[in-house]
């Protein structure tokens, strides 16, 4: 492997992890936000009318908790998502990539991204009456796209490339 996939590799490895972390925190900071909005809905009110008067955050005390426990579940798939690829890359890292394994963290990878596209409808369908009480939608965005189509389309297409590899260096193995 030369130095320059080396390198690349290392600061994908480093990358995965600070984004692992942030995952981490921010599926705290959504969960406990979730419990607050749902337990503490009178002390929220309570602080909207102190900071921001003629501000009517009723209509979204069913809707808060929601879109953040929502937000907490998209942050978990998005970490399942950065643990395989953290393990994909540490195969690549050993040199030995075409294992069966890896198929199925690629697998793995592309129906979590297909269940945070589901998730990410309702999610997105809530974060909309955000803009009925003034605020801006905090999860615009988050709908089906089609960049989001190919990613996933992709990853199950690359996780046919390893299997392939994967039998291709089992036949290898096989013959020697």
């Amino acid at each position: 492997m030369s130095t320059q996939n080396s390198s690349l590799l290392a600061v994908t490895r480093w990358l995965i992890i600070a984004c692992g972390v942030v995952v981490v925190l921010g599926i705290v900071g959504t969960f406990l936000g979730g419990v607050v909005s749902l337990f503490g809905w009178p002390m929220l009110v309570a602080e909207a009318a102190k900071s921001r008067p003629g501000l009517n955050i009723a209509p979204m005390q069913g809707w808060l908790p929601a879109l953040l426990f929502g937000a907490t579940i998209m942050l978990m798939l998005i970490g399942a998502v950065l643990q395989r690829l953290y393990q994909l890359v540490e195969s690549v890292r050993a040199g030995d990539p075409f294992i069966s394994a890896n198929v199925e963290r690629l697998r793995g990878i592309g129906w979590l991204m297909v269940a945070g596209q589901i998730i990410a409808l309702p999610i997105h369908h809530i974060g909309t009456r955000f803009n009925h009480v003034g605020h801006a939608n905090p999860m615009d965005g988050a709908d089906l796209s089609l960049n989001s189509v190919l990613a996933i389309l992709l990853v199950f297409v690359l996780a046919g490339v390893f299997q392939h590899g994967v039998a291709l260096r089992d036949d290898v193995e096989g013959t020697i």
